[in-house]
C-alpha cells in the first residue's frame, strides 16, 4: 500500500470515528441518593454498554444541595435531561416545565394509584420508579436495650448518653422534611386541601417541642444529613430518624445492630412522618425535544423488572411494579414488613404548588424562632405569609 494511500485510509478512519462519536446522545441524570452511588454507577455502566450511541451521565448531590439546584437550573440554560426527584416535587413545574408524560412509556405494571400521584395540571408529568420516601425512627442496639416508646422517655435518659458522650437522636435539623412530622404530635399539617394551615396552635407548639428537645439535647442544632447518616453508622447517635432510601446503608453499617421502632408517642398522639414516590422528571420538556428519542430508551430501560429488584436489593425502598413486589412480599424480613407499616401510617405528600411553597417557605419563620429573634407566636405569622406568597408565586406562573 502507497503511502499516500495509507494517509487516505487513516482520514477515512478517524472521520468515520469522529462522526459516530459525534453521533452520540448525552443523557444527564441527576440525584441525591449519595448512598447508593455504586447503584447508579451499575446502571449506568450497563445502560452505556448496551446503546452505544447514547452516553449516560450521572451527577449526585447531598440532600441539601439537590433542591437548589434544581430551582437554580430552571433559570440557566443547561440543565440535567432527567431528574430522579421526589414526586412532591412536580409542584416546581412552573419554574422547570416538566414534560407530559406519554402513559404509552409506562411500565403496564404500575400500580395506577402511583401514576395518579404524578399528575400535575391534569398530565402525568413523572415516571414513578419506586416509593417509600418516608422517615424511618432507627437505633444502635448495641447502645440500645429497648427503644424509647415515648417523647417523655427519650428525654429522661438522655443523661446516660452524655455521660458516655454519645449523642441521643439525629435529626437534619433544619430541612422541613425532619420538622413537619413534630407538628403531627400537636394534630397539625401545614397544608389542607391545598390551603396553607400554619398559623396555629398546632405549629406553635411544634415549635415549642422541638426547640426544647433541643435546649435538653436530645437533638442537636448543628445536625445535617450527615447526623442521620454517617454519624449514626459510627456509634455517635443512640438513635436516627433516618430515610428510608438509606436504610440498605445503615444496615451495611451496622448489620444486626441496627434497630427499627415505632416513632415515641406523646400523649397518645402518633408522629407521622411523610410519604411519596420517587420518580424520573424531565424539566425544561426535554422529554419532547432533540431527545425524545433517547429518553425513551433510558425509561424502558430503567423501568425493566430487573432495575425494579435491583433498587429494592440495594436500596430497600419499594418496587412500583406490582409483579416485583408481590415477589418481594413473599420472602419480606421482619424489617421490610416493618417498613411497609411505617409507610402506611405515613402521611401522603400531594403534587402540589401548596407543599413546594411549603419547602421554600417555612424556614426562615422556622430559624428566626430557634435564633430567638422572634416568639413562636410571630414565627408562624411570619410563616404562613411568606409561604402564601410563594405559592401565589406558583399558582400565578402556572396560568
Amino acid at each position: 500500500m502507497s503511502k499516500q494511500l495509507t494517509i487516505k485510509v487513516t482520514i477515512l478512519f478517524l472521520s468515520i470515528f469522529s462522526m459516530q462519536v459525534m453521533a452520540k446522545t448525552t443523557l444527564v441524570l441527576w440525584h441525591s441518593w449519595v448512598e447508593n452511588k455504586a447503584l447508579w454507577q451499575t446502571i449506568q455502566q450497563e445502560f452505556n454498554v448496551e446503546h452505544k450511541d447514547i452516553e449516560l451521565k450521572i451527577q449526585a448531590f447531598n440532600h441539601e444541595e439537590m433542591k437548589e439546584a434544581v430551582i437554580k437550573s430552571g433559570f440557566q440554560r443547561k440543565s440535567a435531561d432527567i431528574l430522579m426527584m421526589p414526586s412532591d416535587w412536580l409542584g416546581y413545574h412552573n419554574v422547570m416545565h416538566f414534560s407530559a408524560i406519554p402513559k404509552a412509556i409506562l411500565n403496564p405494571f404500575i400500580d395506577p394509584d402511583i401514576i395518579e400521584q404524578t399528575i400535575f395540571e391534569d398530565q402525568v408529568r413523572g415516571i414513578p420508579l419506586f416509593r417509600g420516601n418516608h422517615l424511618l425512627f432507627m437505633y444502635n442496639k448495641s447502645l440500645v436495650e429497648k427503644p424509647a416508646s415515648t417523647w417523655l422517655e427519650l428525654g429522661e435518659i438522655n443523661r446516660q448518653w452524655q455521660n458516655r458522650n454519645i449523642k441521643t437522636l439525629a435529626v437534619n435539623y433544619n430541612e422541613m422534611f425532619w420538622f413537619v412530622p413534630f407538628m403531627t404530635l400537636f394534630g397539625g399539617f401545614p397544608v389542607e386541601q391545598d390551603k396553607i394551615t400554619l398559623s396555629n396552635k398546632a405549629t406553635i407548639d411544634a415549635l415549642k417541642f422541638y426547640k426544647q428537645l433541643t435546649l435538653n439535647n436530645v437533638i442537636d442544632e448543628k445536625c445535617t444529613y450527615q447526623c442521620v447518616s454517617t454519624d449514626f453508622y459510627q456509634g455517635k447517635f443512640a438513635y436516627s430518624i433516618g430515610g428510608s432510601w438509606a436504610y440498605k446503608s445503615a444496615k451495611l453499617a451496622l448489620g444486626d445492630n441496627l434497630g427499627l421502632a415505632n416513632f415515641p408517642t406523646m400523649d397518645g398522639k402518633e408522629f407521622k412522618p411523610m410519604r411519596g414516590n420517587l420518580i424520573l422528571a424531565f424539566p425544561k420538556n426535554t422529554f419532547h425535544g432533540m431527545k425524545q428519542d433517547s429518553l425513551m430508551e433510558f425509561s424502558r430501560f430503567i423501568q425493566q423488572e430487573k432495575y425494579q429488584q435491583l433498587m429494592f436489593d440495594e436500596m430497600g425502598l419499594f418496587p412500583v411494579n406490582t409483579k416485583v413486589m408481590e415477589k418481594i412480599k413473599q420472602h419480606a424480613n421482619d424489617d421490610f414488613s416493618f417498613s411497609i407499616k411505617q409507610f402506611q401510617q405515613s402521611k401522603s405528600l400531594p403534587a402540589s404548588t401548596s407543599i413546594a411553597a411549603v419547602w421554600n417557605g417555612m424556614y426562615k419563620g422556622f430559624a428566626l424562632y430557634m435564633k430567638d429573634e422572634v416568639s413562636a407566636e410571630e414565627a408562624v405569622v411570619y410563616m404562613q405569609k411568606s409561604v402564601e406568597r410563594k405559592q401565589a408565586i406558583l399558582n400565578r406562573k402556572l396560568n
